[in-house]
C-alpha cells in the first residue's frame, strides 16, 4: 500500500510489484491446469487470489495513470463484466469444459470476483 500523497516513483514501484504478484498468481493457476485434475477447492483459492491480485494491479495502474493524467480517471466500484467474464472462462476450463454450466459458472465466478474485491 502506497502512501496518502505518494511520489509518482512510489506509484511506479507499487505497479511494478502488483504486476510481479499478478503474473505469480497466474503462473500458479496454470500449474495447476498443468498438474493434471486440481482440486476444485484449489482452484478457486487460486482464481480468487488471482482476481484479488488483478484488482490490486489495476488500482495501482489507476492510481499511476491518475497521477500521470491529472485525475482524469472516473472511480471504478463496481464489479465488470469482463472480469466475471474471465473468471467464468477460468471455471468451465478447470472443469472440463463441460457443456450447459454457463449459468451456473457466471454465478460462481461473480461470487468470486466479489470476495476477491472485498480482499482490497
Amino acid at each position: 500500500m502506497v502512501a496518502e500523497n505518494p511520489t509518482l516513483d512510489e506509484l511506479k514501484r507499487e505497479y511494478r510489484l502488483t504486476y510481479a504478484e499478478y503474473a505469480r498468481r497466474v503462473d500458479l493457476l496454470e500449474s495447476l491446469r498443468l498438474g493434471g485434475q486440481p482440486d476444485s477447492c484449489a482452484v478457486e483459492t487460486a482464481i480468487v487470489a488471482l482476481e484479488s491480485a488483478r484488482s490490486a494491479h489495476s488500482a495501482a495502474r489507476d492510481r499511476l495513470a491518475e497521477r500521470l493524467g491529472g485525475g482524469m480517471l472516473p472511480d471504478e466500484t463496481t464489479i465488470t463484466d469482463g472480469s466475471v467474464r474471465h473468471t467464468a472462462h477460468l471455471l468451465w476450463e478447470f472443469s472440463g469444459q463441460p457443456r450447459g454450466t454457463a449459468e451456473r459458472d457466471w454465478a460462481r465466478a461473480r461470487q468470486l470476483v466479489k470476495a476477491a474485491g472485498q480482499g482490497r
